[in-house]
């Protein structure tokens, strides 16, 4: 097969936005595609971010926030937007015997409302759509993170145009979907098929499933280049399992791996906590000194385990809210953050990919300032001594394809531990709100305690130098400040106080006749 190119006429990248209501059946007619074979006229290409992949012989320009994928066990490519949403996806297949391009179109846009599709017959062998339907509708056309990304954005149900095409070649039949994301426009994702090159693999290739140790069965399915070995790393952490496998060649080689950190800290004042842990590839889960507050250093980190130098460079995606909202509990104010990101990066005869969730939960009061970071997600990175061998390399990345009943089995068990986590962390909640109450009340206590003192401490230095002190009627609660000439101090049944300096007393007989005898302290007796 020789080298393609889908090309689409320069005006009508320029009319496709603006199409709207009865202009869209013409605007739709003034849209044409065809095959040319060669080099593509400049004029319609230059995003600058030239994805090559020598595995699946495929080549495009992409524009940022977009990336390539090609599932072999699809039988697609899929050119796919980093929030998840819209794209291309473009199927080879293999000629029918009999062509009649209308029917074609009509059953390739099966699960789409047919009111809203309009159709255009441009040669024997070409025909193409405009679509008017819900994101929701071009789910069958994308994978799994599509329908993810539809939920969580809350998009799914929002309305959106894209274009079909279809072509017949002489051995294969092209069938593409454009589904522009929130906010953009047809016209960039023609401009992306436009640069599309497809030709023959640069080494054979098989497709091989990375077995789950879990399950029993497929966890992912990867794209193995001819004389390449597959090493499974799988192992079982808190949340399921833990994807991690590596393809590696003579001269080259790529892995794929699951990135898990947590990382808490309380700047209670007098209880200060800090713990990490992160996911190891091929050991599990295991403390951390040191605390991953970035998605820059835990891709930093993940790359030292795999003994690669830190990225010359770290390029961030555009960021993706997923989820973020304030909630207002029995815990003062917390913010809780999600935000999805893709990264790109790369070092000497290395590179990598990759999408990192973080989430950020902050909790600041009087006198506490709690912060607890967590970063996952997945991470690709391949390397090779010659540019064919990263190229092949960034073949298998670009291959992977996840196992949908795997993947049911691990939301279960995930869903299940997330669970008990969480039930687990409210008890830790309870009992440090219980800690914190009671370290709290003795340290008003001592604060108490210690002014008491104080004062007391005052009125007895200032009695002694003055030869003044404090006595108190038990009987009645009743203070006086009395000079201190005396030994001691009684009080008759009239309220007169009677000093005893030297006299020999007999206590009970005074007590008979209604004496009452006054205790006797220079500090005092507290607040009165």
């Amino acid at each position: 097969m020789g080298v393609f190119s889908l090309v689409i006429l320069r005006k009508d990248l320029e009319v496709i936005d603006f199409l709207k209501g009865d202009e869209l059946m013409r605007g739709a007619s003034l849209l044409i595609f065809f095959w040319v074979l060669g080099i593509l006229p400049p004029s319609v290409c230059g995003f600058g971010k030239v994805f090559k992949d020598s595995l699946h012989g495929v080549e495009v320009d992409l524009p940022p926030g977009y990336y390539l994928r090609v599932p072999s066990g699809q039988g697609r490519i899929l050119i796919k937007n980093e929030g998840g949403l819209g794209g291309l996806s473009i199927f080879m297949l293999k000629n029918p015997k009999s062509w009649d391009p209308g029917y074609f179109i009509k059953v390739f846009s099966i699960s789409l409302p047919t009111s809203k599709i309009f159709y255009r017959k441009i040669d024997k062998n070409s025909v193409m759509a405009i679509c008017e339907a819900t994101y929701a509708s071009f789910s069958p056309y994308f994978d799994a993170e599509y329908t993810y990304a539809g939920i969580l954005t809350e998009r799914w149900s929002s309305p959106v145009r894209a274009a079909m095409f279809v072509r017949r070649g002489c051995h294969y039949t092209l069938a593409m979907v454009a589904v522009p994301p929130s906010g953009g426009s047809l016209k960039d994702l023609f401009q992306v098929a436009s640069s599309l090159k497809i030709q023959p693999p640069f080494r054979p290739f098989r497709s091989q499933p990375v077995q789950s140790v879990v399950f029993g069965i497929p966890a992912y399915y990867v794209d193995v280049p001819e004389g390449w070995r597959l090493e499974n790393m799988n192992t079982m952490g808190t949340y399921g399992e833990i994807p991690c496998f590596c393809v590696k060649g003579r001269e080259g080689g790529a892995c794929y791996f699951r990135v898990w950190t947590q990382s808490f800290q309380s700047m209670f004042f007098q209880m200060p906590i800090g713990m990490a842990k992160v996911f190891v590839p091929g050991q599990g889960e295991r403390p951390w000194s040191s605390f991953i507050l970035s998605p820059e250093e835990a891709i930093s980190l993940y790359l030292g385990f795999w003994g690669f130098e830190i990225p010359i460079n770290v390029e961030v995606g555009k960021d993706v809210v997923w989820f973020e909202r304030l909630l207002r509990q029995s815990i003062p104010s917390p913010i809780i953050g999600l935000w999805v990101r893709h990264f790109y990066f790369s070092g000497r005869n290395f590179s990598g990919e990759g999408v990192l969730g973080e989430t950020r939960m902050q909790v600041v009061n009087m006198s506490t300032a709690t912060l607890s970071v967590g970063y996952t997600g997945m991470l690709g990175i391949w390397w090779g001594e010659s540019e064919k061998t990263r190229s092949l390399a960034e073949g298998v990345i670009r291959s992977i394809e996840v196992n949908p009943e795997w993947e049911r089995r691990q939301m279960k068990v995930m869903t299940e531990e997330m669970r008990k986590e969480m039930a687990h962390r409210r008890w830790i909640w309870n009992e440090f709100r219980k800690t914190h109450d009671y370290i709290s009340r003795l340290h008003r206590g001592t604060i108490k305690a210690e002014e008491v003192f104080q004062e007391e401490m005052a009125r007895a230095y200032t009695n002694i130098l003055s030869d003044y002190t404090y006595a108190r009627d038990p009987e009645t609660g009743e203070v006086f400040h009395l000079e201190d000439d005396a030994r001691e101090y009684w009080r008759n049944a009239e309220g007169d106080i009677v000093k005893f300096e030297g006299e020999v007393l007999d206590p009970r007989a005074l007590e008979v006749e209604g004496w009452r005898r006054l205790e006797v302290r220079p500090e005092g007796f507290g607040k009165w």
